[in-house]
């Protein structure tokens, strides 16, 4: 009964941890080359507490890559399911797992083209520093940059403008805005909020102001022209 036992644990541990040969792979939000229970947890948390740091974000700057596991272009609730589903069952693929060569020789190229996803967000003399995330809306924007937008105000906590151009929409239901987020409404409208609330709408996040300290005050009560450039 005890040896029975001990092999039981032995199972149960191997189902849990999957050892990772190379220095990153998908999932691995802690780095430590091992995929378990706790990179899913990990992945929950900076969902739920976007400014909560994870051991992989320190050591290479396209993280996103390897924790986006359902390649949908967001970090979300379910990233940290599959991450789990891959930690208790080594056999089941993740869908960043099945990709074709052709696929993953464009994704290559084209984070090459895009190492440094950050941008500058200034009203008159005051600059605010900016990254932006790794989904095509995104990255559209970014190509229209750099741009002088005279931003409406509405409701006492966001600027907004209609662009012509329509992007890649990817509505998620947020739950909660921060100050300093970056949204795009619907396919064409670009928000930019200045105060932290939580809301039903659904948006696709853009990019959000690194420090929004004093944003509210520059951004004022009325319309506003706001200038995006890239770095």
């Amino acid at each position: 009964m005890k040896n029975f036992t001990i092999l039981f644990i032995l199972f149960v541990l191997l189902l849990n941890t999957i050892v990772i040969a190379d220095d990153f792979k998908y999932g691995d939000a802690d780095s430590d080359n091992i995929l378990t229970a706790y990179d899913a947890a990990l992945i929950l948390k900076k969902v739920l507490m976007r400014d909560y740091p994870l051991t992989i974000e320190n050591k290479i700057n396209n993280y996103m890559k390897f924790l986006d596991v359902d390649k949908d272009n967001i970090l979300t609730a379910a990233d940290c399911a599959i991450v789990l589903q891959k930690a208790l069952n080594s056999e089941y693929k993740m869908p960043c797992e099945i990709i074709d060569t052709t696929e993953t020789s464009t994704e290559t190229s084209s984070e090459t083209t895009s190492e440094n996803l950050d941008i500058q967000i200034s009203v008159g003399d005051k600059t605010f520093n900016a990254v932006m995330y790794y989904n095509p809306a995104a990255r559209e924007f970014i190509n229209q940059l750099p741009m002088t937008l005279n931003m409406n105000e509405l409701n006492g906590n966001e600027k907004y403008f209609y662009m012509d151009t329509k992007y890649s929409a990817n509505y998620q239901n947020v739950n909660f805005i921060n100050a300093g987020d970056l949204m795009l409404y619907g396919n064409n409208c670009i928000v930019l909020f200045y105060e932290s609330f939580d809301t039903s709408y659904r948006y696709t996040p853009l990019g959000h102001i690194d420090n929004p300290e004093g944003v509210a005050s520059v951004l004022g009560t009325g319309n506003v022209n706001v200038t995006f450039s890239k770095k």
